[in-house]
């Protein structure tokens, strides 16, 4: 019986990496944004930008895997 549970337990495992390897974003791909709003990549140029119109900058941060 333990047997079984460390057999399923392993292929769930390699089941959900192999998902996660999958639904990475590929190298040099870039992410459609979503919505209106356009958001900048470049800090400098987001610093720039915000201290010419006078408006505040939204930082926002997303962990990148890989």
């Amino acid at each position: 019986m333990k047997q079984l549970i460390r057999n399923s337990l392993f292929i769930l495992a390699t089941g959900t990496m192999a998902l996660i390897i999958a639904a990475a974003p590929k190298p040099g791909t870039h992410v459609v944004e979503t919505g209106p709003a356009k958001f900048l990549r470049d800090h400098d140029q987001a610093m720039a930008n915000a201290k010419k119109s006078g408006k505040p900058v939204f930082a926002f941060f997303q962990e990148v895997p890989g």
